[in-house]
């Protein structure tokens, strides 16, 4: 399973953003808070910290 550092990595560079500000995202947390086959732990980190990031670049 891929970490949400990745996956947001991976959507920045998708929407052709500056990666100036990946480094400073900090993506603590760990996956299965509770029992289940999909990954939503890491899905809702990686939108928030996304959208969170993205917020810097608003005309964009």
């Amino acid at each position: 399973m891929p970490a949400s550092r990745d996956i947001v990595a991976d959507l920045w560079h998708l929407a052709a953003l500056p990666p100036d500000v990946l480094p400073f995202l900090d993506l603590p947390g760990r996956d299965q808070v509770f029992p289940s086959t999909f990954a939503i732990g890491v899905a809702a980190q990686s939108t928030i910290g996304a959208a969170s990031s993205g917020s810097r670049y608003p005309s964009i």
